[in-house]
């Protein structure tokens, strides 16, 4: 990993480990002397049956598991990284995923659940924030390495499809998207149904209730590269809880949160 010696020359880098030893304060030390396909099982091992297609990937493509301590302005203290080295891919650029810290306390602020009609974070976003509390995947962008001093110094990623960004600041989507002005929105979202869903489910649906109670109180979860927009919301009927929000074309909900992890991973690479 070539880019860990530029890490290294940086005045916020604090420590560089492989699985062999682990210090103490490593919060992923139990692990310590795993090999990394081991790490990859047991340390996704309570959620395994949720992402198959995700731990397949890891396991077969990782060449490396290191740990990248780091002060992190955002959070006023140290922190540590994931880095999962997946090796190159056909065009030789790197592939990498970024784990943060196991993240257990996920109560959610009282002002967004003031402002929206969440009382708490989904299970499913909980579970996966207990394992990693944050997660940067940085496999088919184009880039050679990773940019951790970035995304250490602003923990403020909106902007990567895929990431699960509990450190970010998660912003209500009614005040921050100004729906109004939204393509998608002025002319009525095309909600993508499931092809086995009734007919008559889709004609029952009350467009503009979803809209002013569950997408205008919904959290801004993530955006895509296009611009597109990943909003937590209320499960509504038998929808999940998170919906996509593309503004040139058919919106609509991820089957899961899992889906979602999973959803972007290359094929056959």
């Amino acid at each position: 990993m070539i880019y860990i010696d530029k890490l290294k020359q940086h005045s916020r880098f604090r420590a560089y480990e492989s699985l062999e030893k682990l210090s103490d304060d490593n919060p992923f030390k139990k692990f310590e002397g795993l090999t990394p396909h081991e790490f990859i099982k047991e340390n996704f091992s309570s959620i395994a049956s949720n992402i198959e297609v995700l731990l397949d990937y890891l396991v077969e493509h990782i060449q490396e598991i290191v740990f990248v301590k780091y002060y992190v302005d955002k959070l006023q203290k140290e922190y540590w990284f994931c880095l999962y080295d997946l090796g190159v891919d056909e065009d030789g650029e790197r592939r990498y995923c970024i784990g943060g810290e196991s993240q257990t306390q996920t109560s959610i602020s009282e002002e967004l659940q003031t402002k929206t009609n969440l009382d708490t974070f989904p299970d499913e976003l909980q579970q996966f924030w207990s394992i990693h509390g944050l997660w940067y995947p940085v496999l088919s962008y184009g880039k050679e390495d990773f940019d951790l001093e970035a995304l250490a110094t602003n923990f403020y990623l909106n902007d990567i499809d895929g990431e699960v960004p509990y450190y970010t600041l998660l912003t209500l989507a009614g005040s921050d998207l100004e729906l109004d002005e939204w393509s998608a929105l002025s002319h009525g979202i095309c909600i993508d149904f499931d092809e086995e869903m009734e007919e008559e489910m889709e004609e029952e649906f009350e467009f503009d209730y979803f809209l002013e109670q569950h997408i205008k109180k919904g959290i801004y979860f993530s955006q895509t590269g296009t611009g597109d927009v990943i909003l937590l919301v209320k499960p509504y009927k038998e929808f999940s809880s998170l919906f996509y929000l593309s503004h040139d074309a058919c919106s609509n909900f991820y089957d899961s949160f899992w889906d979602y992890i999973i959803e972007e991973r290359p094929k056959g690479k």
